[in-house]
């Protein structure tokens, strides 16, 4: 796309030192700048797309037209169009200024310590800190500014996040027993900001965001969130027995600002195993398999994946008429949910690995069943209530597959090698519950808005699926029967019509065509 690029810089520092036999030290300290130019084609949705316009703009030049005529100024059939929304692509582009540039440094450090024979602690700490501002400007020539004004926006944000660590871990072994045994805890914090200004009725576009108050300011918006933090506690034990059985468990409890203060914390248990089939006599004495082991795992994980302050009674602000001005105000925006959890995820695996040729050739299906309850959703609720919806925990979904991995080493040597890998996947999910009603209809965030709901989600079956209008044909004139005494057009008879076909008959008078569709 023209007028638009990327530009990045980048510079790192990194240490690994072991400053004697029972510590060693590490550290990566690295900045990098970015800035990425131009509007982009995707930018816009409806018709205002980018994309859209670069296919469409002056579609009946055709094959004897020039690029001068195609590339140079505004297509004549659309200037005295006030509706209009297309541009030559060349001067959007040029006009249409969304220049996007990140500060981004990051500074991670940690420390092993041995203890005692097997007994070792490690304790990491990190940090990361981003700004990134954002300028969009429509020049005098854009579409935007001949439907409005010459305007543009700065918007600047920051964010933060602080990581630590401390985990300690004991080995052990000897010929018949391998235990490995980890216990440990993380927490995370996080803060973001936001700062928006812009103007409109610049004057001109010369100077363009050099000088805001060039224009009529715009009402600032601003944002922050100090209050995003994870404390976890976790705990995982490897044993092995003769290297045949193996067995695998672990715990961990994750404490989340996100939620409501009677369910701050969720719990999250796992276990695995495994049989390592190729280390039995009978096995071996087949002489067929490499490596073959059979493989079991339960556990569930945790998300809490929404915003920040979901769980509260949150306030925002208004504007309300006055006298004969207006006052500045706030209002309840969101109904509390002092009850808001983590949603779960609970995991059933079992899988077995193949292996041929001295592990040439190896061979993995897996079979797992994933089942997700209290989703996080947004329920609807009656207008009565002054909202629209509220965060709570409802809804169930399924996922069953099976996953089927093959691997193949085809040539190699010290200089060149050839490996093959192929992966055959099939998933069936299914939504088992919702938030009380059967069936949610969803807008995509793409395509002409004005279309109504595009997806739905319904108890029973699999997400995913699209709904709205199925076209069964378009009638042709050949399909009336015409009466030349009153000018009227009625559909034969054997010709498909949904409804009452009198009626219709009524209605349709002198149409030519009729495109009939049906909802699903």
């Amino acid at each position: 796309m023209v007028y638009s690029g990327t530009k990045k810089h980048n510079i790192s520092f990194n240490m690994n030192h072991e400053v004697n036999k029972w510590l060693t030290v590490n550290s990566r300290i690295s900045y990098d700048q970015r800035r990425v130019e131009g509007m982009g084609t995707s930018g816009d949705s409806d018709r205002f797309n980018k994309m859209q316009h670069i296919l469409q703009y002056r579609p009946t030049i055709g094959i004897q037209g020039t690029d001068a005529e195609l590339l140079a100024g505004e297509d004549p059939i659309l200037a005295d169009d006030s509706g209009n929304v297309m541009q030559n692509p060349l001067i959007s582009a040029a006009e249409e200024i969304n220049d996007r540039e990140w500060r981004t440094f990051q500074a991670n450090g940690g420390a092993t310590i041995k203890l005692l024979k097997g007994l070792s602690f490690r304790s990491t700490v990190g940090m990361l800190y981003q700004t990134r501002r954002n300028d969009v400007f429509y020049g005098a020539e854009s579409q935007t500014a001949k439907r409005s004004s010459i305007k543009g926006t700065i918007t600047n944000l920051e964010n933060n996040s602080f990581q630590t660590s401390n985990v300690l871990t004991y080995a052990w072994n000897n010929k018949i027993h391998d235990i490995t045994a980890m216990v440990g805890h993380e927490f995370i914090s996080k803060w973001a900001r936001s700062f928006s200004a812009g103007a409109t009725q610049f004057p001109n576009d010369e100077i363009g965001l050099g000088d805001l108050s060039l224009g009529t300011p715009s009402t600032p918006t601003s944002s922050e969130n100090y209050d995003d933090k994870l404390l976890s506690f976790f705990a995982r034990v490897n044993y092995s027995l003769l290297d045949k059985y193996l067995f695998t468990a672990s715990v961990r409890a994750d404490g989340s600002s996100k939620f409501g203060k009677n369910n701050k914390w969720g719990y999250f248990p796992a276990f695995s195993a495994a049989w390592r089939l190729s280390e039995e006599k009978f096995i071996k004495n087949l002489n067929v398999f490499s490596d073959l082991k059979l493989r079991v795992g339960y556990g569930l994980a945790g998300n809490n994946r929404i915003d920040s302050y979901q769980s509260l009674a949150i306030m925002s602000s208004v504007t309300a008429a006055n006298g004969n001005g207006a006052q500045a105000g706030y209002a309840s925006n969101q109904v509390p949910n002092p009850d808001l959890k983590w949603e779960a995820n609970k995991t059933f695996n079992l899988g077995m690995d193949f292996g041929f040729l001295n592990q040439r050739v190896t061979f993995s299906p897996e079979f797992y069943i994933n089942r997700s309850s209290n989703l996080l959703l947004a329920a609807k609720l009656p207008y009565s209530s002054g909202y629209q919806n509220m965060i709570i925990n409802a809804g169930e979904t399924q996922n069953i597959g099976i996953d089927l991995t093959i691997n193949t080493v085809n040539f190699t040597n010290k200089n060149f090698s050839w490996n093959t890998t192929v992966t055959l996947s099939h998933n069936k999910n299914k939504v088992n519950k919702l938030t009380g009603e059967d069936v949610q209809l969803y807008l995509a965030s793409f395509g002409y808005s004005g279309a109504g709901a595009s997806h739905q989600i319904a108890v029973g079956q699999p997400l995913g699926q699209f709904y709205g209008y199925v076209t069964d044909g378009l009638y042709q004139v050949s399909d009336f029967d015409y009466d030349a005494t009153t000018n009227t057009y009625t559909l034969k008879d054997g010709v498909p019509y949904h409804g009452d076909k009198n009626k219709f008959n009524r209605v349709i008078g002198n149409l030519r065509m009729w495109m009939v569709v049906r909802i699903i």
